[in-house]
């Protein structure tokens, strides 16, 4: 009885100094659910709210990429239609030659297709103004050799989650190209090279609708503008609270989870002390032998 008791205890000091040791080696206190089912649980449901905030951040960088690849084609867009405007105003002018009305149309042209380009802008291999749809390239040729917009029905933004709340990240080209009226910009200014062609209808319309429609069409881009600077500033704001989020739930981790290197440090040598103390105890009571009573 007496031999048993002593193996127990010093099984017993082994165990927990081995539980210290593997507690100094790993930095936490509990590493498996027996060691504190209740501190387990409760790290563990932190440890998968802090990878949801991961993806959370994953989110809002991939949405800020997007909105920063719009804000560049949309303003560049702007720029182009502030050219447009003054080439319909100088066009008006009934002082030009036809030469000088070609050399405008040549430019228009040339405007126009570089528009395409934007609304046809692909990031990693897709179309970002379409949307839902965004295999599929916005604006196309028709049959008549013009450019028009061609999104299938019901095509949507794209969106993301961030903390919970939905966020749209993408324009589709309905939303920039197309004036509240339902007019494109392309056939604005196909509209606008035929009144230039036509030397009749070049000074009287181009001073009236064509300019009209122009400024429509840098309304509708400033509206997307402002769509884009605040979706931006949504993700900004939701990016600092993401932020106290995450750095209050690691605290909280760590008091939960980490060790304290300190105190194992002092129960280490508690446990090595009684670990030295039990071995002399049992070398003096389990020395008698049965060859001891036989000699």
């Amino acid at each position: 009885m007496m031999n048993d008791q002593v193996q127990w205890n010093i099984s017993r000091i082994l165990r927990d100094f081995g539980k210290l040791q593997n507690q100094m080696s790993s930095g936490k206190k509990v590493e498996y659910p027996s060691d504190d089912p209740v501190v387990a649980l409760r790290a563990s449901d932190m440890a998968s709210k802090l990878r949801q905030f991961e993806q959370y951040r994953r989110n809002a960088e991939m949405a800020n990429n997007y909105l920063g690849s719009f804000d560049s084609a949309v303003q560049e867009y702007i720029s182009l239609l502030h050219r447009v405007k003054e080439l319909v105003v100088k066009g008006a002018s009934g002082t030009l030659s036809d030469a000088d009305r070609m050399a405008i149309v040549t430019e228009l042209r040339e405007i126009q297709e570089h528009i395409v380009t934007i609304a046809n802008t692909q990031v990693a291999g897709r179309y970002i103004f379409s949307g839902t749809s965004s295999d599929v390239p916005p604006v196309t040729k028709d049959e008549n050799g013009r450019y028009v917009l061609g999104l299938p029905l019901g095509t949507k933004n794209l969106d993301t989650v961030v903390l919970g709340q939905r966020v749209e990240y993408t324009l589709t080209a309905d939303e920039v190209f197309v004036t509240q009226s339902g007019e494109s910009i392309f056939k604005a200014i196909d509209r606008i090279v035929e009144h230039l062609e036509d030397e009749e209808t070049a000074g009287v319309l181009l001073n009236s609708a064509d300019i009209a429609s122009v400024d429509r069409a840098l309304e509708r881009a400033l509206e997307a503008t402002a769509k884009i600077g605040g979706t931006t500033r949504l993700l900004e704001y939701l990016g600092n609270r993401l932020d106290d989020l995450q750095l209050y739930s690691i605290e909280v981790l760590s008091k939960e989870q980490d060790v304290d290197i300190a105190e194992v440090v002092s129960k280490l040598a508690t446990k090595q002390a009684a670990l030295q103390a039990a071995l002399k105890s049992a070398a003096q009571v389990l020395q008698p032998t049965l060859l001891d009573f036989l000699r």
